[in-house]
């Protein structure tokens, strides 16, 4: 059942069991959504197949990134057996604050036309990195805002398909798409490796794609909301303090929320208050990074502090258990993604896209999220790192 609000777990390693309780629950969620009874998991449909078919060849497609920080934009070609960029992605800081959509569109389109036209593309493929409902139209795949996230400020664009708006920005322009397609992160990773049926992402946020029992279509699930796994005191702290009651999961798990456990777990502990104070700094500079060097015994980053052997030795089982919690409560996710799917997936080996810094940049937590999750289906399991899943996007858009 859905973790209660006031019980707390202690901050401890989970056991076999109580992972297999989260499994049971995240399945139980799933299937409830799956009935149009959601609870905390979403399973948005992105009305994407995985990649198990032939893609289009020598037919130029236009890739747009647009998350966080920067815009990023190329061209690419697919010649059969691999992909070939036409014109290298093109990186610079994106504009995210806007007086309303169609100013925000425009900016999209100004930014993004050129390479239209220059490469004669009639394909293009969007990540978006922001909550977004999916949705058809004309037989392009565009996209309802869902959510107004933190890192872009657009007064009034929930509830806007962006998609549409893009599309008629570009007609307006005299350019007519034969293909449009926006898609989340995470099933641009799933679509990043030939014949993926999941994704996983572990970074500042995380989440996971996957099919879902009798569909077609690859799975947005923002399973980072699932609230089937109780907070400790220290990330119940961090609840409190950044919009509570939502993220369940992620705020216990990711890299934005790692040093922040970190910090509130050492007060708790009774540490000096000046070693949160510095965690909480220093971990809004490098995000994840702190929480995984000082599991691994190095306190560069918080020399200043001058820890005693103690003060460190406390720090290093502390990070450990927090980043073995966060693989251990992903790893149950997965293992229910995967009984869900069973039927789809029968192979003896399992293939999961991974992405994200967490995973990516921590070999501890990368061999502990591989063998807790073969505990837990009795499969073996390959992860597969993908350090940038955009060729996601061009798979979407050059799919026949």
């Amino acid at each position: 059942m859905p973790a209660k609000l006031g019980h707390f777990r202690p901050l401890r390693p989970f056991t076999h069991k109580e992972l297999l309780n989260i499994k049971a629950e995240f399945i139980r969620q799933s299937l409830a959504a799956g009935r149009g009874k959601p609870e905390s998991l979403a399973w948005y449909d992105s009305l994407i197949e995985p990649w198990n078919k032939n893609l289009l060849t020598q037919t130029p497609a236009v890739i747009i990134d647009l998350g966080g920080s920067y815009l990023r934009k190329g061209v690419i070609l697919w010649e059969g057996k691999k992909f070939r960029w036409l014109v290298p992605l093109q990186k610079e800081l994106a504009l995210n604050e806007h007086q309303n959509p169609l100013n925000f569109i425009n900016w999209l389109v100004k930014k993004t036309l050129p390479l239209v036209k220059q490469s004669r593309a009639s394909r293009i493929g969007l990540v978006f990195s922001y909550p977004h409902q999916p949705q058809k139209f004309n037989g392009h795949v565009t996209g309802v805002v869902t959510q107004l996230p933190k890192g872009l400020v657009v007064p009034g664009l929930k509830g806007v398909d962006i998609g549409r708006l893009y599309l008629k920005g570009l007609k307006n322009e005299g350019v007519l798409l034969e293909k449009f397609v926006i898609l989340n992160d995470t099933v641009a990773l799933a679509l990043s490796k030939y014949q993926a049926q999941l994704g996983l992402v572990i970074g500042t946020g995380a989440n996971i794609c996957s099919m879902q029992p009798k569909l077609k279509n690859l799975r947005n699930i923002e399973a980072g909301d699932f609230n089937g796994v109780a907070h400790t005191l220290a990330s119940a702290s961090v609840d409190l303090s950044d919009k509570p009651g939502v993220k369940t999961m992620e705020k216990q798990s990711t890299g934005r929320y790692q040093f922040r456990n970190l910090a509130f777990a050492a007060l708790l502990e009774g540490m000096r208050s000046v070693i949160g104070q510095e965690l909480m700094q220093k971990g809004l500079e490098v995000e994840s990074l702190i929480a995984t060097e000082i599991s691994q015994k190095k306190f560069e980053l918080i020399s200043e502090l001058k820890l005693s052997q103690t003060e460190k030795q406390r720090l290093t089982h502390l990070s450990r258990i927090i980043l073995k919690n966060s693989y251990q409560m992903w790893a149950a996710a997965l293992a229910a993604v995967i009984e869900l799917n069973k039927n789809q997936l029968k192979k003896t080996s399992i293939n999961i896209p991974v992405t994200g810094g967490v995973i990516l940049n921590d070999p501890a937590y990368f061999a502990g999220l591989k063998t807790t999750i073969e505990s837990l289906t009795e499969k073996k399991i390959q992860l597969i790192k993908v350090p940038d899943p955009i060729k996601g996007a061009a798979v979407a858009a050059l799919m026949e």
